[in-house]
């Protein structure tokens, strides 16, 4: 996934972009999975304060400590290029 910068400035140049994420469309990907990510813990958030009675803020602390633990597990078994690639779409060519 990642390639020599000055190898991708030449094939960037010379249009040749089958493998090149645009500047815009990474800005968009990136937002995309904050959002995502975001609503993923309001909504588990809510859910906990819903069940579990517990505060607001404790509920969102507890889901964001597993939210972040399930995702750096996921960056150690398939390391931080194949959870780049699946979080962020790629470029179809």
């Amino acid at each position: 996934m990642l390639r020599p910068p000055g190898t991708l400035v030449a094939d960037y140049l010379e249009r040749r972009r089958g493998q090149i994420l645009h500047p815009p469309h990474f800005f968009i990907s990136c937002a995309f999975v904050q959002i995502a990510i975001g609503v993923e813990i309001v909504n588990a958030t809510w859910a906990v304060t819903q069940f579990s009675q517990l505060p607001r803020w404790r509920s969102a602390l507890r889901v964001s400590f597993v939210l972040g633990v399930g995702y750096g597990l996921l960056t150690a078994l398939v390391g931080l290029e194949r959870a780049v690639a699946l979080l962020i779409p790629q470029m179809p060519t």
